[in-house]
């Protein structure tokens, strides 16, 4: 025995040993700091340590096999004894093992000496501001695994109910649906995903569905090193779905380290509003799922199922407020008309209220509707608030809130508002176009032009991309871009109820009738009592010198929609040209609403200014001065409520200077219209048709100002012909 240990330390095997596992244990602590900031998964530190413990015995076996000569490797057992040099080999060896003992024993020290030095306290910040926090999660879509593949709806449902769960949870970060759902179907690695959405962790998984038996099986997944925190797979009956949502939100927090709910957490998910009925709640994810997309076909569709919801479980609050966001959206999308669908919203969102007062959906749908009825108290923030306290990640109606600030001129609170939205779902569209216009509506190309790009990104050919670069190219003066982004979009089949009526306003504008009511005939197509196709036409027949004919024509479509803004204002200014001043004073005081002792002047949006300035005038001039200054001041402030909007500063510029000149004040006509000329704003209508300025056609000064502005407007207008995107006729002007 002694000779073979002998012979073991003449062959320098057990120098071999010695340095092999020190070597090993100075890599194990290397590839330990090194692999997870190169973002590879925890077990590759594990495969280096198993790949070292194999080579061990090989490195053994090889050090007794062979023998390192002058001539190279050689067998030992071709190596004369008294030839051997394994003294001169072991000498080396022993220098090779000090050198890399004293590095181990230097990191030793370090790690007693220095880094036991720092405080307890000191050291978890440290080692807390190097770790990822793991409380922000995103809920990306389920696979539908579903034998027919058709259960795309019920998967996402799935998916969604749990993000709104998670996100009830205090202290949860929760990446918002739209931007988590922007990589359904897609293998991105999830390190750039965690990294886009700004979360530690990601909960991924798969639906299984057939007949009444469901399969769920979810994972949990850290974003730095791929490293599984929680799996599991729940086979149940289709009536146990809600059951199963609740266990994997609760074992998810338990994962992320808070191993235990505390009582009101769990009273937080016990609290999700639920229906005990299947089917009215299968019904009710289908109706949320095809609502995602924006057409009259699907909201249709949506509101078929959410009255379907309603009508098997009648107190099923969530589907109630399904049906009245079903029905605003409608009217938003001019689908059908407010006066018909709105009420039908209310009716239905003060149910969801009665049921579960406490449903942020419901209060969401609530702001939505104030909204949509152009309530002009501000009825809606403290409605959106509401929501939002109720569910504080919701990025959908913290942008209702804050476009709705914005409107009401509290910027600072509408900015951070936003700036939250876009932290939750750094992805979603109409957020992105909500801030690129804003943005462009003070003249802010950068911003502009960085969430548009976010914007194309996302969503490349959507009618909210076409819609918002439209409008952001026309705040930033840009008229001829504007046109074109939208004829593309429609010669490409991609537009709405708005950007057709931009079209139809902008070809009339620039001359080119006969495109104009083509635009018109395709509004039509979409909502047959569209006013704005009502109000194209009978502007076509006004310049063409058929006045009776467009008054009838807006008289008839008066009596079925009376109080319709664009209805209002056309024929109120038809009536000014024709000189019946009590006509047009009617027509405007309609659409404007002319207060009470107690009310205010219902002064909202670019038809509104364009109402209020005919009608301040029409007040001077009837010697109503108290009536006239005080429409004046209130659309004074709506003019520059639009600037800090989504509309353009020159365009706001070019209201007050109406306003101004209305009133009579020269001098703050002149400034504002500069103002217009300077930020490359145009006249929106021939201004020989605006009344506004005719008293001042002597003044040099304004007709040179008007001038400028008519001017680039003609510009833009051969620009568009010499591409062939309107035809080359007399400009006549629209009447808008």
């Amino acid at each position: 025995m002694n000779s073979f240990f002998g012979e073991l330390q003449r062959r320098n095997v057990v120098r071999v040993a010695l340095l092999y596992g020190v070597v090993a244990w100075v890599l194990i602590q290397i590839v330990d700091i090194v692999m997870p900031r190169l973002g590879i998964p925890e077990w590759g530190v594990t495969l280096v340590i198993v790949l070292l413990a194999i080579g061990l015995p090989i490195a053994l076996i090889f050090a007794w096999a062979f023998e390192l000569t002058p001539e190279g490797i050689k067998r030992t057992g071709e190596v004369d004894p008294d030839a051997s040099i394994t003294p001169d080999t072991g000498q080396k060896l022993n220098h090779l093992i000090i050198g890399v003992l004293a590095v181990a024993v230097a990191y030793l020290l370090v790690d007693k000496f220095f880094l036991a030095s720092v405080p307890d306290g000191e050291r978890s910040r440290i080692e807390i501001a190097e770790a990822p926090l793991l409380t922000s999660i995103a809920v990306l879509p389920f696979a539908d695994m579903s034998p027919a593949k058709d259960q795309e709806y019920f998967t996402d449902g799935i998916s969604e109910e749990l993000l709104n769960l998670l996100a009830k949870i205090p202290d949860f970060k929760v990446a918002g649906r739209t931007s988590s759902f922007a990589f359904k179907n897609k293998n991105d690695d999830l390190r750039i995903i965690g990294e886009k959405l700004g979360v530690a962790t990601i909960l991924e998984g798969s639906v299984r569905k057939q007949k009444d038996q469901i399969r769920v099986t979810a994972q949990l997944v850290k974003v730095d090193d791929g490293y599984h925190l929680w799996s599991d797979t729940y086979d149940r009956q289709l009536d146990d779905v809600f059951a199963i949502q609740d266990e994997i939100a609760t074992e998810v927090v338990g994962a992320l380290k808070q191993t235990l709910l505390g009582e009101e957490d769990k009273a937080v998910l016990a609290s999700a509003p639920r229906t005990q009925n299947t089917e009215a709640y299968t019904a009710y994810l289908r109706g949320k799922h095809v609502m995602r997309v924006r057409n009259e076909e699907t909201l249709y569709l949506a509101l078929r199922e959410f009255r379907h919801a309603t009508n098997i479980d009648p107190g099923f609050a969530p589907a109630w407020a399904g049906v009245a966001n079903a029905y605003s959206l409608l009217a938003n999308y001019e689908y059908r008309q407010a006066d018909e669908v709105l009420p039908l919203a209310r009716d239905a969102v003060e149910m969801a209220l009665s049921l579960d007062p406490q449903l942020s959906d419901a209060w969401a749908a609530k702001g939505l509707l104030l909204m949509q009825e152009n309530d002009r108290d501000e009825a809606a923030i403290p409605v959106l608030q509401k929501a939002v306290e109720h569910n504080p990640s919701d990025a959908q109606t913290l942008m209702w809130l804050g476009t709705e600030l914005r409107s009401a001129r509290r910027l600072e609170e509408a900015s951070a508002i936003l700036a939250r939205a876009y932290e939750i779902d750094p992805l979603f569209p109409s957020l992105l176009a909500n801030l690129a216009l804003g943005y462009a509506s003070v003249g802010d190309v950068d911003g502009t032009s960085r969430y548009l790009a976010e914007l194309e990104s996302v969503a490349p050919d959507s009618r909210t991309t076409i819609r918002s670069r439209a409008l952001a190219y026309w705040n930033l003066g840009r008229v001829s871009d504007a046109f074109r982004v939208v004829r593309e979009g429609y010669d490409a089949g991609v537009f709405d109820s708005l950007t057709l009526g931009l079209l139809a306003d902008w070809s009339l504008d620039l001359g080119d009738a006969q495109q104009a009511a083509r635009y018109a005939v395709s509004m039509r197509q979409i909502n047959p009592l569209s006013a704005w196709a009502t109000t194209t036409d009978a502007a076509i027949l006004y310049l063409d010198g058929r006045e009776q004919e467009a008054t009838d024509l807006l008289d008839d479509a008066l009596l079925h929609q009376p109080e319709d803004a664009l209805l209002c204002l056309a024929a109120g200014t038809f009536a000014v040209l024709g000189g019946d001043r009590d006509a047009a004073r009617s027509h405007f005081e309609t659409e404007l609403g002319r207060p009470a002792d107690t009310a205010s002047w219902l002064v909202r949006g670019p038809v509104s200014l364009n109402s209020a300035g005919y009608l301040v005038a029409l007040y001077r001039d009837a010697g109503e001065e108290a009536a006239a200054r005080e429409l004046y001041a209130a659309a004074s402030l709506e003019a520059a409520a639009l600037s800090s909007n989504t509309y353009a500063s020159w365009w706001s510029n070019y209201h007050q200077a109406r306003l101004d000149a209305a009133i009579g004040d020269v001098e703050a006509m002149k400034h504002r219209l500069q103002l217009a000329v300077d930020q490359g704003g145009q006249s929106m209508f021939n201004t020989r048709w605006d009344t506004m300025f005719i008293r001042y056609r002597d003044d040099p000064e304004v007709t040179g100002l008007l001038g400028r502005l008519d001017a680039r407007k003609e510009e833009t207008r051969r620009l568009l012909v010499a591409e062939g995107l309107i035809a080359d006729a007399d400009m006549g002007g629209a009447t808008r």
